[in-house]
């Protein structure tokens, strides 16, 4: 049943049509999203699960309405919810590059390369570590 549609009952093609559009075809770690077990996805929600759907919603909103220091309390609320999305941590060291805190976008980007040390951004990321740096040695 489909809360979001009035309880609407969902057939297995329409949950697998959902699926595809969530999940890129290939990223399913070899297997075809049409072949995905469906009892996974049909598990009840958690609290952590519901908060950081909730937060990601929050994410989004403040990013669309340039709003930083929002973003930055929902960045710092995911990382607390959420630590091993290390995506975060590369977001609010950019982020806070945006406000001109350098010291701490220094520190989360430095984290982030430790810990995706093999992420496809990591080239990009450790340009800006450079000139991070180099600004926080100029203040000095």
């Amino acid at each position: 049943l489909d809360p979001f549609s009035g309880g609407e009952a969902q057939s297995e093609a329409d949950l697998r049509a959902r699926l595809l559009r969530v999940i890129p075809e290939g990223q399913a770690g070899g297997v075809p999203v049409t072949e995905l077990p469906l009892d996974p996805f049909l598990e009840p929600a958690g609290k952590r699960q519901i908060l950081a759907r909730l937060l990601r919603n929050l994410k989004a909103i403040y990013r669309e309405a340039d709003k930083p220091q929002r973003l930055l309390d929902v960045l710092n609320r995911m990382l607390i919810v959420a630590p091993e999305a290390h995506g975060s941590l590369r977001e609010r060291g950019m982020l806070y590059q945006r406000l001109e805190c350098y010291r701490a976008a220094l520190k989360d980007l430095q984290a982030y390369a430790a810990l995706e040390p093999e992420a496809s951004d990591i080239d990009d990321v450790r340009a800006l570590m450079i000139e991070l740096s180099a600004r926080c040695a100029r203040l000095n």
